[in-house]
């Protein structure tokens, strides 16, 4: 059986891993969407000829509707995402 860890965040901000660091985790896309820029930094490194380009993941493509506004889930509060298209900015790009 695999290793076993829980990601918590205390009231008062706090953030433990608690149980040992996992060598290999699954993230869902649904934890990245509500974490990415507060608890997860996600990069993205594309390797090239002239050395490595880094960006930065800021989130995932937004689900419009036909006249091109975010939709959102039943409760018309929280965002639908689109989980296969990654948004990012440019960190790093080495000349």
């Amino acid at each position: 059986m695999g290793e076993s860890m829980t990601i918590r965040r205390s009231a008062d901000g706090v953030v433990r891993i608690q149980g040992q660091p996992a060598t290999e985790h699954t993230f869902s896309a649904r934890w990245l969407a509500r974490h990415l820029g507060d608890l997860a930094d996600v990069t993205i490194t594309i390797n090239t000829s002239t050395g490595p380009t880094v960006y930065r993941m800021t989130g995932f493509e937004p689900i419009l509707n036909q006249s091109g506004e975010q939709t959102y889930e039943a409760d018309g509060i929280t965002p639908r995402w689109n989980f296969t298209g990654l948004r990012a900015e440019l960190v790093d790009r080495e000349a």
